[in-house]
């Protein structure tokens, strides 16, 4: 049996277990549990040119996914721009920390260590990420970096399916795995600031992940905040 259907198998028996059809969220598990290089997340490419949070396998993940949202900075950017893996295996290296000030610092206190993103690439077009993270210093080499390799390949047909809708991310943990349920938050708070202050989308986007940075909270409670009228931010950079 060669690595994609290894790869394949191991996702169609995690949806097998559950009596379900093969979804993204099998994947991931499917990678964390056969890769064994720690836990895991996905983007997917947003209209603001950054790596959109979708799924994450544990908290840990969910936490870092959302970090590089609010920075736009990290790995995951980089991986979106030069479409090409990005293996970090210790964050700590002054040369990643020139490169990421805020994200190495941000994301060392939540743990992070070692970080590996594998874009999911169409031709030119990067439609979204497969990344691994861990609170221990490795790197991906031989066998366990094509087996990375080979689910990322196996994320980007899901990917696509998924945008065509042709399936659904589903299972276990839905509401407290599942970070496009509260991500979708995000994006209706980017909505009103832009109306609010009559403002493009990106620029709108800016100010929040500005705001949430600025007062140290997350962007999706920043979010709820504006969307049940707790917050109001303003053009002077208040609220």
């Amino acid at each position: 049996m060669d690595q994609a259907a290894r790869v394949w198998e191991a996702i169609r028996e995690i949806a097998a277990a559950e009596q379900s059809p093969v979804t993204l969220r099998h994947m991931c598990l499917a990678c964390e549990s056969t890769v064994r290089a720690g836990s895991v997340g996905l983007y997917l490419a947003s209209e603001f040119e950054l790596p959109d949070p979708l799924f994450a396998t544990s908290p840990f993940s969910e936490k870092i996914l959302e970090l590089h949202a609010t920075l736009g900075e990290g790995p995951s950017a980089a991986a979106f721009e030069q479409d090409w893996p990005i293996l970090v295996s210790d964050i700590s290296d002054p040369a990643y920390e020139r490169r990421w000030p805020a994200f190495c610092t941000e994301a060392a206190g939540l743990g992070l260590v070692s970080i590996f993103t594998f874009p999911l690439a169409l031709g030119a077009i990067t439609v979204g990420a497969l990344e691994i993270h861990s609170d221990r210093r490795q790197s991906l080499h031989g066998a366990q970096l094509a087996e990375a390799r080979t689910f990322a390949e196996a994320a980007l047909v899901l990917v696509c399916d998924y945008l065509a809708g042709i399936s659904s991310v589903a299972g276990d943990d839905f509401s407290s795995r599942l970070v496009e349920i509260r991500w979708a938050e995000v994006h209706q708070a980017t909505g009103m600031i832009a109306a609010q202050l009559d403002i493009a989308l990106d620029e709108a986007f800016l100010r929040l992940r500005a705001h949430s940075y600025a007062t140290g909270r997350s962007l999706i409670d920043v979010s709820g905040d504006i969307i049940n009228d707790r917050l109001r931010l303003t053009l002077d950079g208040g609220s």
